[in-house]
């Protein structure tokens, strides 16, 4: 979400400030809400214990990357290429994947 607002606004000639800024506000009341409602369903159906500590783990993970990758992006005037490009290795790994697991799945 975050990656296409700030290029939506980029390509709407938003100052990269001001891109990130209307990124950052965009996302919030998004994060909150995903946040509340993870919280609701973790009530209603509890983490097992044995994967609590894999669960908190992967939590503060994204935390923290969600952290380095802010941090990244607001240092002056950086290109978001790095960040294309990771993404679209990301996801053409996962399709491949998944191409592999369905024919898998298919075939036997």
């Amino acid at each position: 979400r975050g990656g296409a607002t700030l290029t939506a606004a980029r390509l709407l000639r938003f100052r990269r400030h001001d891109a990130h800024r209307l990124s950052r506000r965009k996302a919030l009341p998004v994060i909150a809400g995903a946040a509340v409602l993870k919280a609701v369903r973790l009530r209603a159906y509890p983490v097992p214990a044995p994967a609590r500590l894999p669960f908190a783990a992967g939590a503060a993970a994204s935390f923290g990357s969600t952290l380095a990758a802010g941090r990244l992006l607001r240092r002056g005037e950086r290109t978001l290429v790095p960040f294309a490009v990771y993404r679209m290795a990301l996801g053409t790994a996962i399709l491949l994947r998944l191409r592999s697991a369905r024919s898998t799945t298919m075939s036997g």
